[in-house]
């Protein structure tokens, strides 16, 4: 049996687990969860049943790789599931828990409580929710501009392509946190703050991967089925649809992969600061802001959502590296 099966057969075993405590635990409270929160309770019942049919089936299993590449695929692929699943996977809820203030990690609390009597691990797969959310949405965001602004900066050259990438290059010169701050300082209230904070890095986070776009459409806009394209009397729009964007969206998927472990750190440091998404449940860079206040008598609030964030982190970085289009 190949490494990659091995590997296959772990993540598998990993995920049905995962499934199988949030069947256990999750079930005999599916009416509660269902009159609290429809939306949430729906999107983990749908999850279970896709992940589990996918675990049946065999499918998914781990491309040629490296194990460094597997492993980053599967801390993703639970990091999602974990996120996705939260309301089934713990019997508490994430405000007050009448429990001992700040208890130690123990059976029933696995990663203890905090000084609000809430249960860490509760707080740590909620704000999941937040964290991952924020910034996949502002990498969505973020990869969708800066795509297309290198393609049309690539492809149209001349005056628009300095205008764009001028631009690009005055944002880049900017600090974006120093901007980040500025921007979530004008926003009042906490209503759809994670949408905003989301909204805010992808509009800040887009010039970096312009930048690579924008080679990349002026090296393939010269080769030779391009040319032979143009003369043919294609459009111009459709030799960008056909030709250039499928042959950059490898590039793009990579260094999307990269961004999302860059704006989840990111996130994290607006929260610590106060800034970031707010709303029912705190992120992570939350939960670790509020735990440093009582690091030195309590260490489990804030280490087990740093973990949660270096851990995903880690896993994105080494899921790029199997995104790496081939040379």
């Amino acid at each position: 049996m190949s490494g990659a099966d091995l590997h296959h057969r772990a993540r598998v075993v990993l995920v049905g687990l995962l499934l199988l405590r949030a069947a256990v635990v999750g079930a005999p409270q599916l009416t509660t969860l269902w009159q609290h929160e429809r939306a949430g309770t729906l999107v983990s019942v749908a999850a279970f049943v896709i992940a589990a049919g996918i675990a049946a089936s065999g499918r998914g299993g781990s491309r040629a790789g490296s194990t460094a590449a597997q492993l980053g695929e599967t801390v993703v692929v639970l990091a999602v599931l974990t996120t996705l699943l939260a309301p089934l996977l713990t019997s508490h809820p994430p405000s007050h828990d009448p429990t001992p203030l700040s208890a130690s990690p123990r059976w029933g609390h696995w990663f203890g409580t905090d000084g609000a009597r809430r249960d860490v691990w509760t707080l740590t797969l909620y704000g999941g929710r937040v964290s991952l959310g924020v910034s996949v949405l502002a990498v969505v965001i973020g990869t969708a501009l800066g795509t297309s602004v290198g393609v049309v900066a690539g492809f149209a050259r001349g005056w628009t392509e300095r205008a764009l990438m001028g631009l690009t290059d005055l944002l880049l010169a900017l600090p974006r946190l120093v901007l980040l701050l500025v921007a979530m300082g004008l926003v009042q209230g906490t209503s759809g703050r994670p949408l905003v904070v989301a909204v805010v890095l992808g509009l800040t986070g887009w010039m970096g991967i312009a930048r690579v776009v924008r080679t990349q459409v002026l090296s393939i806009r010269e080769l030779d089925y391009v040319t032979a394209a143009r003369a043919l009397g294609v459009g111009e729009p459709e030799i960008v649809r056909r030709h250039l964007v499928p042959a950059v969206l490898p590039s793009v998927a990579m260094y999307a992969t990269l961004a999302l472990g860059g704006t989840m750190l990111t996130e994290a440091a607006l929260a610590f600061l106060g800034t970031g998404a707010g709303g029912g449940n705190p992120s992570w860079g939350a939960l670790v802001a509020s735990g440093a206040a009582t690091v030195t008598s309590a260490w489990w609030p804030m280490v087990f959502p740093a973990l949660a964030i270096a851990i995903s982190v880690v896993g994105a970085n080494l899921l790029a590296s199997r995104l790496e289009p081939a040379s």
